[in-house]
């Protein structure tokens, strides 16, 4: 909006956040304001109040119907967004099931948590490999545990097992470095 002599002009946009329309035969007889913008120079048509006209009611209900049609599309697309969600979510389940080459049980994929401790991996017949990311979990007290995601596991039931029977050795490394002390060897 800019003022001269008084008088207040607003652009073609401004006057329709108004409830204006500027009429038909005054679209270029508005005053012609330029100014330096970060862009570089922008230029505006500006209209008083008697180049306007109220909007008529087929105006208001075009607008209304603007924007129940947005109301709808941004429903239609959250709800597409939410389905294409839901499909990329099974497509990452079944992609792990192959990763795997076994059938893990529903519950174990559905119980929310994916990362496991290296001694539930091997009771699920995964063997933790050698670049796995662990990462230490404390509970309360002295309990610390060690948790790897899904993709830092392989599955091997024969190794698994045998893991599961005998666990590291004393000359093994825990996977933060230390030393094997004799404890399980998933719990730090």
């Amino acid at each position: 909006m800019i003022e001269i002599d008084g008088v207040e002009l607003r652009t073609a946009a401004q006057w329709e956040k108004k409830h204006r329309h500027v009429k038909k035969g005054q679209l270029g007889n508005g005053v012609e304001r330029t100014w330096r913008s970060p862009n570089g120079n922008t230029t505006a048509m500006f209209y008083n109040i008697e180049q306007t006209r109220p909007w008529a009611k087929k105006d208001v209900e075009a607008v209304n119907r603007r924007r129940r049609a947005d109301a709808k599309a941004k429903r239609e697309a959250d709800e597409c967004g939410r389905i294409e969600g839901a499909a990329r979510a099974e497509q990452h389940r079944k992609d792990l099931l192959d990763c795997w080459g076994a059938h893990i049980d529903e519950e174990t994929l559905q119980e929310g948590r994916r990362d496991h401790t290296a001694y539930q991996w091997c009771d699920l017949g995964f063997v933790p490999i050698a670049e796995a990311r662990w990462r230490l979990t404390r509970y309360g007290g002295n309990s610390a545990w060690y948790y790897c995601s899904p993709w830092d596991v392989r599955y091997d039931p024969d190794r698994a097992k045998e893991l599961l029977e005998t666990g590291p050795r004393e000359y093994d490394r825990l996977p933060d470095g230390r030393p094997y002390d004799g404890r399980p060897w998933w719990q730090a």
